[in-house]
């Protein structure tokens, strides 16, 4: 079966054509990919947004491949951010660490056996 949607150009056909909604996807341009099991992929994906299969996708259809997108990119972005804050934290372990085994050496170097006790 044939999969169309359309796709907005390259941003300088955009304001030239006055829609950005000129050039037509097929599942053509996903056989293009030369790796097959990326291809299968994307056959999967588009197949998946095309609820009533009728080769073409609806604005209603658009708008959920929009909002998957959007949630994907917001969880990316809270993943990214809490592993940033993990390695602060390790960061900051370590650094807590250190501080420790110099003050350990600062204090050991203080100490005097008295020989009257030894």
């Amino acid at each position: 079966p044939r999969t169309t949607a359309t796709c907005p150009p390259p941003r300088t056909n955009q304001m030239k054509n006055g829609s950005p909604f000129k050039r037509r996807v097929t599942t053509e341009d996903a056989h293009a990919i030369d790796n097959d099991r990326d291809r299968e992929a994307v056959e999967r994906i588009l197949m998946k947004y095309d609820e009533n299969h009728d080769g073409k996708y609806s604005v209603a259809e658009v708008k959920t491949i929009v909002a998957d997108m959007l949630a994907a990119r917001k969880t990316r972005t809270t993943y990214w951010r809490l592993s940033m804050a993990l390695c602060l934290g390790i960061l900051v372990l370590l650094g807590s660490m250190f501080g420790t085994a110099v003050l350990a050496g600062e204090v050991a170097k203080e100490m005097r056996v008295d020989p009257q006790t030894a």
